[in-house]
């Protein structure tokens, strides 16, 4: 015989519902990220940066990567990223590690793709920083960004200030690739080198 779950929190004999707590305290925990009197091992903090936009940041990050119902989710935790358990379990950690924004127009963003929301893999930049640090697209055969074949030739281009510079054609893909590296040194080197 089973025993029925009760809530996670001291003095709440709710029915478990999600994550070890019952409803209201689930919504609690989904709206602020704190939840007070917790009898469990789980861990809850208490830090005063509920409404920081560093703080709607690490929530927003959470919600990609564990959501389902969240519309961004297939392009997070659907194809796999994760938030290290450091900063999922404390959100003074991740704070520790990123510290404050540097300006209002930056957020966070991942230097691998494909790599989880951690330490080493995440920096704080600005929407131009983000659009040159895309994965590639799933339709790309080439297996390099910007370089097309075209008829028996290879096409390169890069994007220059939202718009879309052609840098030619070339007898072979290795061509196009190097001229395409060699735009991106010269029109990304100030986020390259970040």
């Amino acid at each position: 015989m089973s025993v029925a779950r009760t809530c996670a929190v001291e003095e709440c004999s709710n029915k478990h519902y999600n994550r070890g707590y019952c409803t209201n305290h689930f919504k609690s925990l989904k709206k602020s990220g704190v939840i007070k009197n917790v009898k469990s091992v789980h861990h809850y903090e208490y830090h005063g940066m509920t409404k920081s936009p560093e703080h709607r940041i690490w929530m927003g990050i959470v919600y990609r990567v564990e959501n389902p119902n969240c519309p961004e989710y297939t392009l997070y935790g659907g194809r796999g990223i994760k938030m290290c358990d450091r900063w999922r379990s404390s959100f003074l950690a991740f704070y520790q590690d990123m510290g404050e924004k540097p300006a209002p127009l930056h957020s966070i963003d991942r230097v691998n793709n494909n790599g989880d929301y951690e330490p080493g893999n995440c920096v704080w930049a600005t929407k131009r920083q983000q659009s040159i640090n895309r994965r590639r697209r799933s339709d790309n055969k080439t297996g390099f960004t910007g370089v097309y074949p075209y008829r028996d030739e290879w096409k390169a281009c890069i994007s220059v200030n939202g718009r879309l510079k052609w840098l030619g054609r070339f007898k072979t893909k290795e061509e196009a690739v190097n001229a395409r590296h060699e735009a991106e040194l010269q029109h990304y080197s100030d986020v390259l080198n970040r």
